[in-house]
């Protein structure tokens, strides 16, 4: 799988995980990686100690808020998928499908912080998917209206299924 990442809007890398090595920017980046608990990591590269915290994250938008040793970063990643996009200049037509909240992965619907009718503002929490043993708040992609919820809270939701609907 190859990844872009782009970090403080402004240093980008080019991320390939294999199954048995992971490369950036064609290089070798050996590491050993531990779960420390659900949003927390321990990387050790280059006899170098990081951990690292999962502060925020949009599965949706692929937006992270990441910990490292303290320090805040937040990090963009595009997959394949994005790339194409961007490189066909198609990031209106991105725009319009931000219309649909599809589920970023399977998982449960905890609550909605909004209701059909409610107006919001990019960025506004619209509802907390937990997947993975992970509370995620989904958010607005943009100013709007909440036009159609389709999901329930306390029910389950597959992958890519619709949830919201904004105007």
């Amino acid at each position: 799988m190859l990844l872009k990442a782009n970090i403080h809007e402004q240093q980008k890398y080019e991320v390939e995980l294999k199954s048995e090595q992971t490369l950036i920017n064609n290089q070798d980046f050996s590491h050993k990686l531990s779960s420390l608990t659900e949003h927390t990591f321990h990387l050790l590269h280059e006899h170098r100690s990081y951990k690292i915290e999962v502060v925020k994250s949009d599965y949706s938008r692929k937006d992270f808020l990441l910990k490292i040793n303290g320090r805040q970063i937040p990090v963009k990643l595009q997959d394949r998928f994005d790339q194409l996009i961007e490189a066909m200049g198609m990031q209106a037509a991105d725009e319009l499908a931000d219309k649909e909240i599809l589920a970023p992965m399977p998982g449960l619907v905890l609550q909605f912080h909004v209701n059909e009718g409610d107006e919001v503002k990019k960025g506004s929490p619209l509802l907390t998917l937990e997947a993975m043993k992970m509370e995620n708040v989904l958010k607005s992609p943009g100013d709007g209206k909440v036009a159609k919820i389709h999901v329930e809270a306390g029910k389950s939701v597959e992958k890519n299924q619709l949830m919201v609907v904004l105007e």
